[in-house]
Order: structure tokens, then sequence, then C-alpha cells
């Protein structure tokens, strides 16, 4: 079943697609069709990795082409028997909202996977911001950009009864900058994320007091992006964040291991939480 909703309360437009039943991982909608190298992960394909657009040293011109659709797209998946967890699934540069669903259906089978596509496309690539070149980024897109994604996210979740408050929000290189962006322009509605190949990308940091649990995993060879984990460490414990910090023996592509590693700090992170509950 595949609705489009072009308007909701709060007056955005949102393309919302529900895949049906024994939809493939890498089946395209009408009309869309996977960028540049971009994959995702089917269920029982544990070899291939998710790719994205390479990461490389030289700059976007200044004058790169950008467009910006009227909506973000989402797709949603539940499972046969759904538990009450929602992964918001947030992809990176040159993916779209199918490209994380593999990787999420290995880390929990039963949770509501809600896959969303950035609407900035730059050079023909979607992306959630303007980039300026490859570790800078246009500040005032990044805040007006989180502003309409956070508006609309609330608005998709009311329409299909999903709980922002006990969801995860997992993403991956330009996804994951964008989610670590939010959580300090909007510290009540990140609880739990997960930040794959990330850097904090905010020249001004807003005060902020986050109640969230964050794990952040870099690649080991990932020349570009791995020495920016120790300071995005750094930036979200200072505002109260409790970070996890993992290293995948990988580069800036991600894989089986991120998919263990975040498993496997979902499942303490469960635990923490009836812990404090019990108290």
């Amino acid at each position: 079943m595949r609705i489009d909703l072009r308007r909701c309360a709060l007056s955005l437009a949102l393309t919302v697609s529900m895949a049906a039943p024994g939809l493939a991982d890498n089946e395209t909608r009408s009309g869309v069709k996977p960028l540049g190298t971009g994959v995702s992960l089917a269920a029982g394909d544990s070899a291939a990795p998710i790719r994205e657009q390479p990461v490389v040293a030289a700059p976007a011109p200044r004058d790169a082409t950008v467009e910006r659709a009227q909506d973000f797209t989402y797709l949603l998946r539940r499972p046969a028997k759904p538990t009450s967890r929602t992964i918001v699934l947030m992809h990176g540069s040159g993916g779209d909202e199918q490209t994380l669903m593999g990787l999420a259906e290995k880390i929990a089978p039963d949770a509501n996977l809600l896959g969303v596509r950035g609407r900035v496309r730059q050079d023909g690539i979607n992306r959630w911001y303007r980039r300026l070149t490859p570790t800078s980024f246009d500040q005032q897109d990044i805040v007006a950009e989180a502003k309409a994604f956070v508006a609309s996210l609330s608005a998709a979740a009311s329409a299909y009864g999903l709980d922002l408050n006990r969801a995860v929000f997992l993403g991956y290189s330009n996804g994951a900058n964008m989610i670590g962006a939010i959580s300090l322009l909007y510290p009540d509605l990140v609880h739990r994320a997960v930040l794959m190949r990330s850097m904090p990308v905010l020249e001004k940091v807003p005060e902020a007091k986050l109640d969230a649990d964050v794990l952040v995993i870099s690649g080991s060879s990932d020349v570009t992006y791995k020495p920016f984990a120790p300071k995005l460490e750094k930036l979200l414990g200072s505002h109260g964040a409790r970070v996890e910090s993992q290293v995948a023996s990988s580069g800036h592509l991600i894989g089986d291991e991120d998919a263990a590693l975040v498993r496997d700090w979902l499942a303490r992170a469960d635990g923490r939480l009836l812990a404090n509950v019990a108290k």
C-alpha cells in the first residue's frame, strides 16, 4: 500500500510510502532509483557493505547545483509482530529512505522502521543539507533543514501512531551528522541515537541539556571522519548525553560489524532502562 500525504496539520507536505509485505530491500518505488553506488543490505545478505558516494578531498564548487524537494520522503516498514520500538533511519550522501533498511532489520527485526530521505539534492546527490567541502557545511541550511525535518517527522509519527519518545535515531555519515545537530538544536526530541561515521557540524552550538544515550561508531581506517569522533563524543557528553564510543574494523563503509555493535548497545541500554524503572 502506498500513500501520498500532501498536507498535514503542520502544513507540511509529506510523501509517505508504506512497503507491502514481501517488498525486497532493493526494490525501488516508481520513479525512484538508487543514486551512485548506494545499496541496501538485503535481509539475508551478510557480505555486502552499505556504500554511499565516496568522500573525496576536493571541495564542492561554491555554485554547485542545489535542489530542494518540497517533501521529506518516508518509508515505513512494520514487521508482522512489531514491538513498541521505532528506529528512524537517516541515510548518508547519495542514499535514500531504503538504504539503511537491511542493516536495521539485522539490528532489531521486530522494530518499526521509518526510513527518511533528506530534501536536499546537491549535484544530483541526496543530502540532508548543503555541503561546502567534505568537512564544512552551510550553517543556515543545517538549521533550516533541521527545523523543517523536526516538524515533518512529528507529523509523520502522529499519522502512523509512532512514539518518538521511544525511538532510536540511527544515522550514517551525512544523516548521522544531522542527528547530532538535531540533538543539540532540539534536545527534547532525541533520547537514543546511533551515529555511524559522523562528525560535529554546527559551528555555533546552542546551550542544550541532553537526556540521551548516544552510540558513536567510527571506522578504524576512516581517514576523513575518524579524527572527528573524539570531538563529537566530547561535545555531546559536555551537554549531558551518555556517550559510548566503538570502533569498527573498517573504513567509511558500514556493515555487519556495525549491526552487531548497535544490537549489543541497545541491549545494554534497555537493561539500564529496566533497572532504573525498578528502583
